[in-house]
């Protein structure tokens, strides 16, 4: 609904790469190899003879173990993996007698894999339209969708050390998790409603309280190689996250995504009295309406009907009629020339429109600030209608 306008997004986004291409470049370079192993029993991997895969690869065991047990099945039964296990089948390459071969299959994985290391950058930190175009849209990238990739990717990818007791660690060795992810953005109120609030909050004691939650435009059970992805993270609320989105999937150039577009100019809301009271500013009850300009394209149109009505933005906002009364009121009471005559008031003199409008109305007038206070697209959208500006 609201546009995340930030002039240090770009640079949060680059700390996040910064952050996670290690862990993950890492653990992709195991599987490229790991791929060419099962491909060319001539394949090895030089050791020193103290040295064992993890330290070589930068990887632990357990997660290295995790992501081949799709493949290193016995053709009966299961057989566990330590690292030494892994050590020897590395070192001699002698994986391929005992298990099921499929070398077309190695290949096409791996091919996958080496897209994903030398495109990690877009993947990581494009823009939402990028991650579209070169990666959702790729065929280079439909190999995504086999099962086993899939479930790679979930390791691969960990997600969870964004939320988790497990981070990434920066350059400077500090820890990089959802919490400084949120921070370092700085949104107060959740851009898909503008309605409810999604500081970072940190204890005394630098401890975590609260933080937003992070909402995977493009589902990441969907689309496993967009689980890190920054512009796929969304800073929103629980209600518009988990108790409206849910698990539904969203698809671009249908549904809005806030690194991207809001309702800007294009979109607005008008609120209409019901009754004399809030004519008069002392009822709440209004009937809100979504209008947009038709001298915009009918796409970016029907994706702002689609966002309003996904989100429920008009039921919600009915709820919340005091704040538009208090505009009706100060209407009534002061007329339309309100801030024109605070202008003229000697103490106010020399104040911007922005300033004049912040205390008259208690929120923000510019579009940039829209999400460090609840309901600043409905105030203005409210102020204009009644031609107060």
């Amino acid at each position: 609904m609201i546009l995340i306008s930030n002039s240090n997004t770009d640079k949060v986004a680059t700390e996040h790469f910064e952050a996670c291409a290690p862990e993950i470049k890492r653990r992709i370079k195991f599987l490229i190899d790991f791929f060419e192993l099962l491909f060319d029993k001539k394949f090895t991997i030089s050791l020193k003879k103290k040295e064992i895969l993890s330290h070589y690869y930068g990887v632990d065991a357990e997660t290295m173990k995790l992501m081949i047990d799709f493949f290193l099945k016995k053709k009966k039964k299961k057989t566990v993996y330590n690292i030494n296990k892994l050590t020897l089948i590395f070192t001699s390459g002698g994986a391929k007698n005992d298990f099921v071969y499929n070398p077309k299959m190695y290949r096409e994985y791996q091919k996958f894999f080496q897209n994903a290391h030398g495109n990690l950058d877009i993947i990581l930190k494009g823009m939402p339209q990028d991650l579209f175009k070169y990666v959702l849209e790729n065929n280079d990238y439909k190999v995504q969708n086999d099962e086993p990739i899939k479930s790679l990717l979930s390791i691969v990818f960990p997600y969870e050390y964004l939320t988790g007791s497990t981070q990434f660690s920066k350059v400077d060795k500090s820890k990089w998790n959802s919490y400084e992810l949120t921070k370092r953005l700085g949104l107060s109120v959740c851009p898909y409603c503008n309605k409810n609030w999604i500081n970072t909050v940190f204890g005394k004691d630098g401890g975590k309280i609260t933080n937003p939650q992070l909402d995977h435009f493009f589902c990441k059970t969907e689309h496993p190689l967009l689980r890190l992805s920054f512009y796929n993270l969304v800073p929103s609320c629980e209600t518009c996250n988990v108790r409206i989105k849910g698990s539904t999937q969203f698809e671009y150039n249908i549904n809005l995504n806030p690194y991207e577009n809001g309702y800007g100019n294009i979109g607005k809301m008008r609120a209409f009295a019901k009754n004399v009271k809030s004519f008069e500013g002392v009822g709440s009850d209004y009937r809100i309406k979504l209008v947009t300009d038709s001298k915009a394209s009918s796409e970016v149109r029907k994706q702002i009907y689609i966002h309003h009505r996904f989100f429920k933005i008009q039921e919600i906002y009915e709820h919340h009629g005091d704040i538009i009364s208090e505009i009706y009121f100060k209407k009534l009471k002061y007329g339309a020339t309100y801030l024109q005559d605070l202008s003229k008031v000697k103490m106010f003199k020399g104040m911007k429109i922005g300033e004049l409008y912040r205390m008259a109305f208690s929120n923000y007038h510019n579009e940039e600030d829209f999400s460090k206070r609840p309901f600043s697209k409905l105030t203005k959208d409210t102020v204009e209608f009644l031609e107060i500006i």
